[in-house]
């Protein structure tokens, strides 16, 4: 287990050492979940509308459930949170950003170099805008159209949001204190989500560009707007290449997921991934 997933997997005992002021305060606020009445009511309510929470007792027997589950295991549980944030529930936005904080924080490590060298501690604002466009992507993820592989299309989303932000440069600073189980929606779901939906299929990419040090995310997401590679083909190699899967490349689990061998989807991989380098080493001499 790397290290931030060991950080981002202490339940019960916040760990002491860690340099980050956000990611102490979540941390932090997750082991206080734990241990609060409210969120094992929360969790017994949620049951009633939700089967797939049946026998969880706290938030971190989900995050653990995540963590141990095939693929389908993993989507409908993930699925089943995004409905809830989706209904203005803060104790599931706070769940569903706790089980996906180690890819997060792999993306915001990525980013840190892409923001402005003005910034005061770009470290730092980068892990607070990756937390932010994070939970908008859940906040308006397509949960009836897009059910598979959901943790990756949440990281797809996160990039998409995170790369548009770095390009305009304006700070947005978040402010843990929403996911409190007491807190009240600040706007209007039903509302916020309706406006969405009607722009959700047509949203541009925002990555009209590569360079060397481009991520995989921002890599994967310029290729399909400009139809390098199709959004299956994206959603494989993430799969298979993204730096948050367990040791090892994904083969056998997207191979799992799909249905075919492993052999079928390393020989797609292949083929996606030369067209993608080659469009790639095109793209960046030309900019050069």
């Amino acid at each position: 287990m790397r290290r931030a997933e060991k950080i981002f997997r202490e339940h019960d005992v916040a760990p002491e050492v860690m340099s980050s002021a956000l990611y102490r305060q979540l941390v932090q606020d997750w082991v206080w979940t734990q241990s609060r009445p409210s969120a094992g009511a929360s969790l017994q309510r949620w049951s009633r509308a939700e089967p797939h929470f049946e026998g969880f007792s706290r938030p971190a027997d989900v995050v653990d459930a995540i963590d141990a589950g095939n693929h389908q295991r993993k989507d409908a549980l993930l699925l089943a949170l995004l409905r809830l944030v989706q209904a203005g529930e803060p104790l599931a936005s706070q769940t569903v950003l706790h089980a996906m904080l180690p890819g997060l924080a792999g993306l915001a490590a990525r980013t840190t170099p892409k923001l402005p060298a003005s910034e005061p501690d770009r470290a730092e604002a980068a892990r607070q805008l990756v937390v932010e466009e994070f939970l908008e992507s859940a906040a308006v993820f397509p949960v009836l159209r897009r059910r598979q592989r959901v943790a990756s299309n949440l990281l797809l989303d996160t990039v998409k949001r995170v790369t548009s932000h770095t390009r305009q440069a304006v700070p947005r600073p978040f402010n843990p204190a929403a996911l409190y189980t007491d807190a009240v929606p600040e706007t209007d779901r039903d509302v916020y989500r309706a406006v969405r939906a009607q722009a959700d299929g047509g949203a541009p990419s925002h990555v009209d560009g590569i360079d060397p040090d481009s991520d995989l995310l921002t890599v994967l997401t310029w290729a399909v707007s400009e139809g390098v590679i199709t959004t299956a083909e994206a959603q494989m190699l993430a799969d298979v290449y993204l730096p948050s899967m367990p040791d090892g490349w994904g083969f056998d689990h997207v191979a799992e997921a799909v249905g075919v061998s492993r052999s079928a989807v390393k020989m797609r991989c292949s083929r996606a991934v030369a067209r993608l380098s080659a469009a790639a080493r095109a793209s960046v001499t030309q900019t050069a």
